[in-house]
């Protein structure tokens, strides 16, 4: 190969100068990036450059279209045909539990599984007679981007076809990834296989007869795949197979599922069916839905106006005695409220403050405005509260 001899190449970045005895010209961008780096090593080339036989096939195409590209080339046409351009194609499928992978490359009429270690046509055996010069940059390139979604096994590659998350990866990146570098072949089963989004999971709440009914659904989820799914995150995966055998990627709604069941105190997987709860409990779901956006709250309305009225209930200062506020601390008037709330208003677990009993009893229990208070009419238990009659306690 002869070049100039009296020329020279400088580059640097995308700038790059041909110099001679005469003038300094400066190359366009295309030139400084893509001609610049290779010929800059060459010139000025004072004696023939001699390719060893060896060579000539990653030199041809290395070299070669940089060489047509950017200079007055004069070689003969036999060189087009030295180093055919790869292709690949990749066959991916399910064989006995694993997802598998097969890639083939293709040099004219010349093909060779690329992952068969050793074998015949493998990048890692040495070179043979009757092999075209392959072009190890794009086999590797393609090796590469295989290995980042599939595990080595003997023989090829291939990942468990449980491993949701490699599965899912390989549909959401991996099949545009090596579409990149060649033809990808998929098995029907794999087709049948969608990635769907995460569901938006909702609560519906609605107060019948003194009762507070919380249900959980999803948009686009049957019962069964939405307790798969809360399934999958108690056991701590990051994905869930449905039913159909699609995948679906857990999300924040899964978390805070399960943050508001175990507030309630029941089991995530039984708001499927829906819990009933005491009337009283409505502010606080209320509150609950509020603070969780993750959940797509659906309120009815008579939930509504049960939390308009307790919340204006809530709202209501029952005065301490003069006689007993000096006495009281914080949490003691906490109890006395409590004890002088309406029963609806009060939660479920009464505060220790069994001293305070006896004051709130003092100052008579809470009466419903119009209604008589007699024996078995509805007046407060005693016995609900230990130590709260008078002569109770210590």
């Amino acid at each position: 190969m002869r070049l100039p001899a009296d020329t020279y190449c400088f580059a640097s970045g995308d700038v790059a100068y041909l110099v001679d005895t005469r003038r300094a010209r400066r190359t366009d961008t295309a030139f400084a990036q893509h001609a610049a780096p290779f010929l800059s090593h060459l010139l000025p080339c004072r004696t023939p450059v001699h390719i060893a036989a060896d060579q000539v096939g990653e030199f041809c195409r290395m070299a070669l279209p940089i060489l047509r590209d950017y200079t007055d080339l004069t070689a003969p046409a036999a060189l087009d045909t030295v180093a055919p351009e790869p292709s690949f194609a990749m066959a991916i499928g399910v064989d006995d539990g694993l997802v598998t992978c097969k890639i083939t490359v293709t040099y004219g009429d010349w093909s060779a599984d690329l992952f068969s270690m050793g074998a015949p046509g493998s990048p890692f055996e040495e070179q043979r007679p009757g092999v075209p010069p392959r072009d190890e940059v794009a086999e590797f390139r393609v090796m590469d981007t295989a290995a980042l979604y599939f595990d080595f096994y003997e023989g090829g590659l291939a990942f468990e076809e449980r491993d949701d998350e490699s599965l899912f990866h390989l549909l959401t990146e991996g099949l545009s990834a090596l579409s990149d570098l060649g033809e990808v072949m998929l098995s029907d089963r794999l087709r049948q296989i969608s990635v769907r989004p995460a569901p938006k999971l909702s609560v519906r709440a609605t107060v019948k007869s003194n009762l507070l009914d919380v249900e959980l659904g999803a948009s686009g989820l049957s019962a069964a795949d939405l307790a798969i799914y809360l399934d999958s995150y108690k056991r701590h995966q990051t994905f869930a197979r449905l039913t159909s055998g699609d995948i679906i990627r857990l999300d924040e709604g899964a978390r805070a599922a399960f943050g508001l069941a175990e507030d309630l105190g029941v089991d995530a997987v039984d708001l499927l069916d829906g819990v009933s709860l005491p009337a009283s409990s409505t502010l606080f779901v209320d509150s609950m839905l509020a603070r969780t956006p993750a959940l797509e709250a659906d309120r009815d309305a008579a939930f509504r106006r049960t939390v308009e009225r307790l919340d204006t209930l809530g709202k209501m200062d029952f005065t301490v005695p003069a006689s007993l506020k000096a006495t009281l601390r914080g949490y003691q008037v906490d109890g006395y409220q409590w004890l002088r709330s309406p029963p609806p208003l009060r939660p479920h677990v009464m505060p220790s403050v069994s001293p305070v009993a006896r004051f709130a009893r003092a100052s008579g229990p809470w009466r419903h405005p119009g209604r008589r208070h007699g024996p078995g009419q509805n007046a407060p238990d005693d016995r609900a509260y230990p130590g709260a009659r008078g002569g109770g306690g210590r």
